[in-house]
């Protein structure tokens, strides 16, 4: 099971310049400043992590760190 705070790393690693100081894992991400070359990173991040694929068609419903520790944990 993944934790929301192993994927706050990831996410911290994926896109090393973002102030993650005032990010919860609820808060959308898009909202703190992330575009979409950031959302690729922590999606490439995860590929490469834990092998695991996020489709498009996902990737527009992961918003928060909460939705992706959930994606994953559901999608093993």
């Amino acid at each position: 099971m993944y934790s929301v705070q192993e994927i706050t790393e990831l996410v911290k690693k994926a896109c090393p310049d973002m102030d993650m100081s005032a990010i919860t894992s609820t808060s959308n991400l898009i909202d703190h400043g992330f575009d979409s070359m950031d959302i690729a990173s922590i999606m490439l991040e995860i590929e490469l992590t834990y092998q695991k694929k996020v489709s498009n068609e996902e990737l527009t419903k992961l918003k928060t760190i909460e939705d992706i520790t959930k994606y994953l944990n559901s999608n093993k």
